[in-house]
């Protein structure tokens, strides 16, 4: 099963795949340094076209923008978990149910001008996550989808339990607040999967 965060733009700024691992490596550092974890692990990606084979490793000097059809796949080198990003076209579909959230969602709500001009540039980005995934990759699915929200000035989403649905959608600031620190979740279900969270990874980067 997996979970899946959005991001939606807020301009018309496309980060170039570079950006993205740059600013996600260096969110995911300073959550690690914050939690007083060394970043002693390494985070690679590979870019897949089309469904089709693997193609190059990706550097954070890649100077390409992500397209429609597209696969970004970020994995944790000591046991192969990943998550994914692709590109994904804004449909009529996507469109009724953000108006549907707009009417009666509150985060959604307060955000209804930004979601109006994130939906008219037509595509949005989607970043998912298998359970069964270290720690690390858990760290990484969400600080990541911040690192291109922050990058385009747009805002993230989830309604499949990736995250605490109450809360979003919300800026990249937000979510870097709020997001797998157990003392910032007052429902308990939400504390105490970050909570869980937090020892998994104190026990991978021990081992």
């Amino acid at each position: 099963m997996a979970v899946s965060f959005e991001v939606y733009p807020g301009s018309p700024h496309r980060p170039c795949l570079g950006e993205l691992l740059e600013l996600g490596a260096r969110r995911v550092r300073e959550r690690l340094a914050f939690l007083g974890l060394p970043a002693i692990r390494t985070l690679t990606a590979t870019v897949r076209e089309g469904g089709g084979p693997l193609l190059a490793q990706v550097a954070p000097t890649h100077a390409s923008v992500m397209n429609v059809g597209q696969q970004l796949l970020v994995c944790d080198e000591r046991d192969g978990s990943a998550f994914s990003l692709s590109m994904e076209r804004v449909d009529d579909t996507e469109r009724e149910y953000w108006r549907g959230l707009c009417a009666d969602h509150p985060p959604a709500m307060a955000l209804t001008s930004s979601i109006e001009d994130g939906l008219s540039l037509g595509y949005y980005w989607r970043l998912s996550r298998y359970f069964g995934a270290s720690a690390l990759i858990q760290l990484a699915h969400g600080l990541y989808a911040g690192a291109l929200a922050e990058l385009t000035e747009g805002f993230v989403f989830s309604d499949d339990k990736a995250w605490d649905y109450s809360r979003l959608p919300c800026r990249a600031s937000a979510l870097y607040g709020v997001y797998l620190y157990p003392e910032q979740h007052s429902q308990s279900d939400w504390a105490a999967d970050a909570e869980t969270f937090l020892q998994r990874l104190r026990r991978e980067e021990a081992s």
